[in-house]
């Protein structure tokens, strides 16, 4: 009898990984952020950018800077690629924020968003093709 008991166990357990594990490839919808002690649902629209920041990763909005518990890899591989873009390794933004694409003598740029903050664009994320995904997308 328990030799049956932990049999199912180990099913319910395997069934809910298989149901966590399919879940993490799925695109993201909306995001959810930490406010407080609170989890608040945020619709991507409202996303203007996301930054890594000492081991956290933030994402901003009109109403401030929430952290997730995603990882910037996560959110790269869940996010709609025809609206979210990574522009360095510790950010990525949502196109429909951005204003203007200010390249850099050193090979950067800047990338300008609408409510004027700056985000800096890696060196090998500047490339032609790059910035017209960035600026034209």
């Amino acid at each position: 009898m328990q030799d049956a008991l932990a049999d199912d166990d180990a099913r319910e357990q395997e069934n809910l990984d298989d149901l966590r594990d399919s879940r993490q490839d799925q695109a993201l919808k909306r995001l959810t952020v930490h406010v407080g002690r609170r989890l608040r649902v945020v619709p991507l629209e409202e996303v203007r950018w996301i930054e890594a920041d000492e081991g956290f990763v933030f994402a901003h909005t009109e109403g401030g800077r929430y952290r997730t518990d995603f990882t910037l890899e996560e959110l790269e591989s869940r996010l709609p690629p025809t609206r979210f873009v990574r522009a360095h390794r510790s950010t990525i933004v949502n196109l429909d924020a951005a204003y203007e694409l200010v390249p850099e003598p050193a090979g950067t740029a800047t990338l300008r968003l609408q409510d004027g903050t700056e985000v800096k664009v890696a060196r090998r994320r500047t490339g032609e093709e790059r910035a017209q995904q960035i600026v034209c997308t």
